[in-house]
């Protein structure tokens, strides 16, 4: 391997922990108010603090974390306003990629729809909800490849790892999983019968019902956060949150 390639493998401390900790938030394995110790953390990766903290301040720049004087970083609660913002804004373009893509799938495409969405139903009847999110992306990548549009696929899947903390809170709405399973079959149907209008409505409201059930959920669990956003990581309380980690 040259020494390009192995850089291009290098991964720093910050980065990994910074990953492990995203995809954690991600999972909701750390629940909002939850807080982050730093000195735990770096006795867990077998690091020093400082890729540690780098990795914390990077977080509460996206959003995850947020400093709070005195105290340090704990996770952000979902904020109601940028959560309906997002899935409004992927229902108008996922509509109109589902309807660029309505009768140009291959059939190969169109039976891989297909078995996805079976497969969603097989796991859900086996109390395996978490599959029915595991397959989601993988069908939509079939329509986004069919709608032969490069720069709103790229804008698409900027969108999709926007959403990816909220994802997981879909399924743990009663009755949404298999809802998302009738979606996705009445999308996987429109866009294979070439139904350009009923496969870009069908595609918006699949992201507005998913808005008002991960909001919905967020409600019901005290995780929800209406506050304006710009009021969040303040200079002030990046400051006090710095210095009690030290």
């Amino acid at each position: 391997m040259s020494e390009t390639s192995s850089m291009t493998l290098y991964k720093t401390k910050q980065d990994i922990v910074y990953t492990e900790l995203y995809d954690a938030i991600a999972a909701g394995r750390y629940r909002p108010g939850e807080r982050l110790d730093l000195n735990d953390i770096a006795a867990r990766f077998g690091t020093s603090r400082t890729p540690v903290r780098e990795a914390l301040w990077r977080l509460e720049s996206e959003g995850l974390l947020k400093a709070v004087p005195h105290h340090g970083f704990v996770v952000s609660n979902l904020p109601g306003q940028e959560i309906a913002e997002l899935y409004h804004i992927r229902a108008v373009l996922e509509g109109l990629a589902a309807r660029l893509a309505a009768g140009r799938l291959t059939g190969e495409q169109a039976c891989a729809l297909r078995e996805y969405v079976n497969v969603m139903q097989a796991s859900l009847d086996e109390s395996n909800a978490a599959a029915v999110i595991e397959l989601n992306l993988p069908f939509h990548e079939i329509i986004f490849a069919a709608a032969q549009s490069p720069l709103l696929y790229k804008i698409i899947t900027s969108l999709y790892a926007s959403t990816t903390r909220y994802r997981n809170l879909t399924t743990t709405w009663p009755g949404r999983a298999q809802e998302l399973i009738n979606e996705h079959r009445a999308l996987a149907e429109a866009v294979i019968a070439g139904d350009a209008d009923q496969a870009e409505r069908i595609g918006r409201l699949h992201h507005e019902n998913n808005a008002k059930t991960v909001l919905a959920v967020a409600e019901s669990l005290g995780e929800l956060d209406d506050s304006d956003p710009a009021n969040a990581g303040s200079a002030p309380a990046a400051a006090s949150a710095d210095s009690e980690n030290n």
